[in-house]
This record gives C-alpha cells, sequence and structure tokens, in this order.
C-alpha cells in the first residue's frame, strides 16, 4: 500500500542503502578514489549490465559528469549503459522501447536517477513517482533482476523554478521533498534507494558555494558527481 509521507511523523528505511565498509568509507570522504580503495575489486564482480538511466545528470557526454565515468571505471567488468538524456522526464523514459536487449544471464543491475526536470516542471509528485514504479514494472518484465532508484536532490536553478507554474521556490522544493519521500517510503518496486538525501554538499543541508555544485547550481561539477558515484557503487556492494 502506498504510504502518505505527510502522514508519516517519522522515517524508518531499513531497505535505503549506506551500510557496508566499503560505503561507509565511501561516504565519509564523500568522493572516489580509485587508486585507495578496493573499488577495483569490483572487476571481479558477477554484474554483467549496469544500465544508468535518467536525466542529464546521467549523461555521459557532459563533461563534468564522473558519475559515469567513476561507475564505469569500477565496474570494468561489467558492461556499463550509461543512457541520460538532457530535459528529460520520467514520461519521457516510460515511452523509449524495451531495454530487454541489454540483459544478460548475470546479475544485471538497472539504476534510475530522475525528478529534477519533473519537478521543475510542476509535475505532482505522486504521478511522477506513480510513473517511476511504471519504469521499474517495465524494467522486470525485462529481466533486471536488481534495481535501484536515487532521490533527487536539491537545486537551487532559478530559472528553472520560476519557469514552472509552482510560483515560487519554496512550492516546488515542498514538491520535490514530497516525491523523494515518497520513493524512501514506497521504493517504486525497486531494491533499494540511493538517497541522497544526507550526502554532504549535495544533500538538503546543502551549501550554494560547494564546489560540488556548478554555477547553474542544477548540475554538478566534477566532484558533486563523485559524491553520487561513491554511493550507488556503496549500494551495488549491498545487492
Amino acid at each position: 500500500m502506498l504510504q502518505d509521507p505527510r502522514r508519516a511523523s517519522f522515517l524508518i528505511l531499513p531497505l535505503v542503502i549506506a551500510a557496508s565498509a566499503v560505503a561507509a568509507a565511501l561516504l565519509a570522504t564523500g568522493s572516489i578514489n580509485l587508486a585507495n580503495t578496493d573499488m577495483l575489486a569490483f572487476s571481479d564482480s558477477n554484474f554483467r549490465s549496469v544500465l544508468l538511466e535518467g536525466e542529464s545528470t546521467s549523461d555521459p557526454a557532459d563533461g563534468w559528469n564522473s558519475y559515469t565515468n567513476s561507475v564505469t571505471t569500477a565496474l570494468d567488468g561489467s558492461t556499463v549503459i550509461a543512457d541520460g538524456q538532457g530535459g528529460a522526464r520520467i514520461d519521457d523514459l516510460n515511452g523509449e522501447g524495451s531495454k530487454a536487449d541489454l540483459v544478460t544471464e548475470g546479475d544485471d543491475v538497472a539504476v534510475l536517477w530522475i525528478g529534477i526536470n519533473d519537478i521543475a516542471q510542476a509535475n505532482n509528485p505522486a504521478v511522477v513517482y506513480d510513473q517511476i514504479s511504471t519504469w521499474t514494472a517495465a524494467r522486470r518484465a525485462e529481466g533486471w533482476e536488481h534495481i535501484l532508484i536515487l532521490t533527487v536532490p536539491k537545486f537551487e536553478s532559478q530559472s528553472s523554478l520560476e519557469s514552472s507554474s509552482w510560483g515560487s521556490h519554496e512550492l516546488a522544493d515542498n514538491a520535490r521533498i514530497q516525491l523523494n519521500e515518497l520513493i524512501v517510503l514506497n521504493q517504486a518496486g525497486a531494491d533499494a534507494v540511493v538517497d541522497l538525501r544526507a550526502v554532504e554538499g549535495i544533500g538538503d543541508e546543502y551549501s550554494v558555494e560547494d564546489p560540488a555544485w556548478r554555477s547553474d547550481k542544477i548540475h554538478f561539477t566534477e566532484a558533486g558527481y563523485e559524491r553520487v558515484a561513491s554511493q550507488v557503487l556503496g549500494a551495488i556492494t549491498g545487492l
């Protein structure tokens, strides 16, 4: 049953991934340093295909995007398919063709990072959540064994927020908070949620002066994307 975050007095997050020795070490540093961690051990993992789908934040063509690059490097024994699309909303992804041809006979992981454009364009959080659940169900039907979903980071892009029909930054951010709580509480059919809300510098209590952010305050620098990659790789170790 879908839980309404507005009626929840506290959050119980038993399946939100933040544990494991690797994840704890990465969380402490906030970034990936492949030379000084055990991340290269991922090359011996059983994961065959890893799909990184979403909006521009998952686009490998973005020169700053070390999220996709770091995941690809760390999982060098896997086939990583980075399929981020600038400006995409979740209904755009649901309108695309099947990903079944990417599924192998091994353990395959599909990772979804979406929601910034949906919120900026004033889509109802409950509707967006249902569309995320539709995406997850489609991946399950194709044979993806594991699915991870990321929460939506706080963003301060005034041009995006002011052009939306929310009419104010506060209303737009409240919608983002509602969407994240729906994702964390209900998981949308995923194995686990990669919760970015408490990640230093890019979570809910972030600083606009943090070097993780580019000047548009909606995309990350290399440092910011590496913080995301560390969370995703830590989550994969827990599968």
